[in-house]
Formats: C-alpha cells, sequence, structure tokens
C-alpha cells in the first residue's frame, strides 16, 4: 500500500450486511440500570462508481488500527500520525463515509450548521498540541466567557463567569460546528507523510480473530489473535491494535463482547440555528457572549452563542413534544423558546396544548404569550435574560434522542474503545466530546509510551493505563450528569425550595463555583468542597 502522505482509498460495498460477533457479560448494579444489546450498526459505504483495484484485495497488516473517522478517531490518527516514536508504524484510518468531502469542507455562506459542540480549553489546548487548532476557522467559533444557569421552577440561579478565575482565560468555552473541528483535524492529518492510510467510503463486513491456520510463514511473529477487519470488497485488515471510534453502537465492542449499560431517557433534543435580529446583514450592538440554560421540568432549554447575531439550541424535551415543536412555523417556534425562558412552566404547559399534531397553532399562541409575558414581567425584569430569538435558520431544526451509556470495560486485548463508543452522555452539561478527546490524549499517550518502551502496544497491560486513567473520571462525569438531570426533574415544592436554596448557596460561594468553573473548563479531574 502506498504509504506517502495519507490518502482517502475508495472501495465499493458488494455484499449484504454480515453481523459481527457478540456475546454477554455481567455488571452487578442496581435501581434501574439495564444492560443493551446494541443492534450491530456497521458502517455504511457512500455508492460511488469507482472500481477498486486488485490491490484493495489482499490482506494488509497494521500496528494500529482505528475504526471510525469522526472526530475522536481522526484526532487520535493526527496525533499518533505526529508522534517521531510511530513514524515507523503502519497505522490506518477507517471510515464507511467520505473523509475528503469533511477535510474540504465548504462552510456555507450565511448561518450556522446545527451540530455543533462547546469546546472546553482543556480540548482546545489538546487541539493545538497535534498542530489541528491551526486550521479550524476561528472566525466560525465563539469563545463565551458567562454562564448563566437557573431553576424554571423556583428562583435559585448561578452565575458563572471566567472573571471569577485566579488567572486570565480567553473563554470558558468555544461554540463551534462539528465539521469546523472535523475539517481542521483530517487537513493537518493530510500533512503528514509515511504516517496513516486513510481508507474511507469502507463498509465493514465482519470482524474476528485471526487462527494460526492463517499464518503464512513460520518465521512471522505469532499473529494469531490479532483482530482483523474484513471489507465488503474482500479486504482484510490484520492489526496489532484495533481502536473503537465508531460511536455508540459501536460494531468494535460489539466484537469484544463488551456490554454497554445505561438507559435511553425519555426526551429528545431539539437543536436550531437560531436569528436575534431581523436583518443579520447590518451590524448588531449585541454582546452574545453568555450561555443560558434553565431548567424546566420538560428538561432543560440552552442557547448557545455562536456570534453576535446568532446562537445555538439545544432543548430538551418529550419525544411527543419534539415531534410537534419541529413542525411549527418559524415564527411561532421562536416565540416558544422567548417564553421558554420567560414564563412559568404552568403557562409553558397550556401552551403546549394549543399545539396541533402537525406543528399549527389552535388558538393565538403568539398573542397568548405577549400577554403572559407581560404579567410575568415584574417577576423577571430583576434578572438576566438571553436575547430574543426573531427568526429561526432555515432548515436548521432537528432531534435527536438522550442516552446514558458506559461500557463494562474500556480495553481488552489488542483492542481499546474510545469516545461514544466507550459511553455516552446526556448534553445539559455540554462534556461528551471533551470526554472523547480526553480519551484520545489519554490512549494516544499510552500508546508513544509504549512504543518508546518497546512494549507490545496491543498487549492488555499496556492498554490498561488507558482504562486505568479514564473509566472512572468518565463514570464520575455520567453519573453527575444524570443526577443533576434527574434532580431537575421533580416538581414537589419541598424539593424545588431546597434546589433553588442550594443553587442561590452555590452562587454565594466564590471559591466553590471557581472549581465548578475549572471543572466545567477541564482544568480540574474533580469539584474539591
Amino acid at each position: 500500500m502506498y504509504r506517502g502522505a495519507p490518502r482517502f482509498l475508495t472501495t465499493i460495498s458488494k455484499s449484504p450486511l454480515q453481523a459481527i460477533r457478540g456475546g454477554h457479560c455481567s455488571l452487578a448494579g442496581s435501581g434501574s440500570l439495564r444492560q443493551f444489546h446494541s443492534q450491530s450498526s456497521l458502517l455504511q459505504a457512500s455508492p460511488m462508481n469507482v472500481p477498486f483495484s486488485e490491490e484493495a484485495k489482499v490482506e494488509k497488516q497494521y500496528d494500529i488500527v482505528i475504526l471510525g473517522g469522526g472526530i475522536a478517531g481522526s484526532s487520535l490518527a493526527c496525533a499518533l500520525a505526529g508522534a517521531p516514536e510511530l513514524r515507523q508504524k503502519k497505522i490506518a484510518l477507517l471510515d464507511a463515509f467520505d473523509l475528503g468531502k469533511v477535510r474540504d469542507w465548504v462552510p456555507p455562506e450565511k448561518g450556522f450548521m446545527n451540530r455543533v459542540v462547546s469546546l472546553t480549553p482543556s480540548s482546545v489546548k489538546f487541539l493545538r498540541s497535534i498542530g489541528a487548532w491551526d486550521r479550524v476557522r476561528v472566525e466560525r467559533s465563539m469563545p463565551y466567557q458567562h454562564m448563566e444557569v437557573w431553576d424554571g421552577l423556583g428562583d435559585g440561579r448561578v452565575q458563572f463567569s471566567t472573571e471569577m478565575l485566579d488567572f486570565p482565560a480567553e473563554a470558558m468555552a468555544w461554540i463551534i460546528e462539528n465539521n469546523n473541528i472535523q475539517s481542521a483535524v483530517l487537513q493537518k492529518l493530510a500533512e503528514y507523510d509515511n504516517a496513516v492510510d486513510v481508507i474511507d467510503n469502507s463498509k465493514v463486513q465482519e470482524i474476528f480473530h485471526s487462527t494460526p491456520a492463517e499464518q503464512t510463514s513460520p518465521d512471522q511473529a505469532d499473529t494469531s489473535e490479532w483482530p482483523v477487519v474484513r471489507l465488503e470488497n474482500g479486504t482484510t485488515l490484520r492489526t496489532r491494535l484495533l481502536v473503537g471510534a465508531d460511536g455508540v453502537n459501536s460494531p468494535v465492542r460489539k466484537f469484544a463482547q463488551i456490554e454497554s449499560y445505561g438507559w435511553d431517557y425519555d426526551q429528545h433534543g431539539i437543536v436550531a440555528t437560531l436569528q436575534h435580529q431581523s436583518n443579520v446583514d447590518e451590524p448588531s450592538t449585541l454582546v452574545n457572549t453568555t450561555a443560558w440554560q434553565r431548567f424546566l421540568p420538560t428538561g432543560p432549554i440552552a442557547m448557545l452563542p455562536l456570534d453576535s447575531n446568532h446562537s445555538s439550541l439545544v432543548w430538551s424535551v418529550p419525544p411527543s413534544l419534539a415531534a410537534k415543536l419541529k413542525l411549527c412555523s418559524p415564527e411561532l417556534f421562536s416565540q416558544l423558546i422567548n417564553a421558554a425562558y420567560r414564563l412559568v412552566p404552568a403557562d409553558l404547559d397550556y401552551l403546549y396544548t394549543q399545539i396541533g399534531d402537525d406543528g399549527q397553532a389552535l388558538s393565538d399562541i403568539m398573542g397568548d404569550i405577549a400577554w403572559r409575558e407581560e404579567q410575568t414581567g415584574q417577576v423577571t425584569k430583576h434578572h438576566s435574560l438571553p436575547p430574543k430569538v426573531v427568526n429561526i435558520q432555515d432548515k436548521s431544526r432537528a432531534s435527536f434522542p438522550f442516552r446514558l451509556r458506559n461500557a463494562e470495560r474500556y480495553v481488552e486485548e489488542r483492542l481499546a474503545l474510545v469516545g461514544d463508543a466507550a459511553h455516552a452522555t446526556h448534553p445539559l452539561a455540554g462534556q461528551g466530546l471533551n470526554y472523547g478527546l480526553g480519551d484520545v490524549q489519554s490512549i494516544s499517550k499510552v500508546i508513544i509510551d509504549g512504543v518508546r518502551n518497546g512494549q507490545d502496544i496491543g498487549n492488555i497491560n499496556v492498554l490498561t493505563q488507558y482504562s486505568a486513567e479514564r473509566f472512572f473520571p468518565n463514570a464520575a462525569m455520567l453519573g453527575a450528569v444524570d443526577k443533576l438531570k434527574r434532580l431537575f426533574a421533580f416538581n414537589s415544592a419541598p424539593i424545588v425550595w431546597a434546589r433553588s436554596f442550594g443553587l442561590d448557596a452555590t452562587n454565594a460561594m466564590g471559591p466553590l463555583k471557581t472549581q465548578i468553573v475549572k471543572y466545567a473548563m477541564g482544568l480540574e479531574t474533580s469539584v474539591k468542597p
């Protein structure tokens, strides 16, 4: 195989989907902990009228194969490609889709993509260390310095700011489009010579362990226990270490018979790109550097700044309400967002009953919102509120289900899981991708150190260092986010009072708030009381 600058090898899927090995493991638990046996959602190939070469049908042997070319997988490939210790190692990045299109991504002339993330300073530091941040379109990233969080049923509120830190900080986080990050990482990866074979548009048929009978020469190292990835065009990739960065329904995880435990939340997240003034071509005087989150009985609603005129919405609601809200007119949807930040939950519950299944208003909802907001204006005028939404970017609305998952373990002999393949969480804390990049940073260091020390990087004793570093911090984060989500779902008066008291008390405790901000920025591994 060509070992020059990373290339994008195109193959065609020609045989039907094959199931990969699965299995069952047990893990002690309590309460509502359940185990999930995910369907084998293998990587899909984009159909292309390009014949694959004879070379593509042969077996290829690698030191590392990374399955999944998303942000986590491509970042790991980039980190390894830039390591001098790995220049003699053979590495492959495998994905079902056309990574070349993502690498050459051209942003829309107006507006933003609806898939964005909140990237912490710790994650930005890592992307800088692998040379990817310099290729990010920074004009399309928005640093924010302030965050306001409050209880929709009570008066409790917490205000966070970089100003409370004892060191200068550019931002608490950056709001940035997923494509912007992935494109930057793939651009940097393409600059390395003799580093990584990028095999895209390639669908996995099965993953299996080779057998001793498949050894071609007695002089070769014993690779009988190495994982083998077979593509649908017949190509097989035998690897010393297989890394699954292949999403929440990870085929790599199923092949390793590693169970993923957790549950689905009865909530869907509606995402959309919001517009704050009617004419976005005119200069805006709006200072949009604050992230806003209000916890409602139906779920939290978050507004994240994209630029002075736009914000990104993540609104957690029951699936039935999500279906209605996606069908509402842009004008009605805009007013419902404004109402969600300003009206009491009882008023919101009534308004939602006035939306038909087709998204049409069954009464004068917008007039009703205006009247109710006028009545509650005396209550809300003493609080900071997000800028009003006047329109929704065309075709930016979408929804997806929320879930919590954590793999029983992150490593096996010659196999490791990172990112969503290892864990998934509710986005209310904005930490999903950041913890995935934390996985990537950790395992890349373990691999580089292993090569430097002459170790077998697929050996379980080497990989356990990664698992030991990441499993418990990830589990702690997942548990904290889940408890926070459940805490704000209670409506009983004593709990609401205690919740609001806790928020106000936290807001009054400067040192504690500082620790929370550092933790959210990825600068602390835990919050110290």
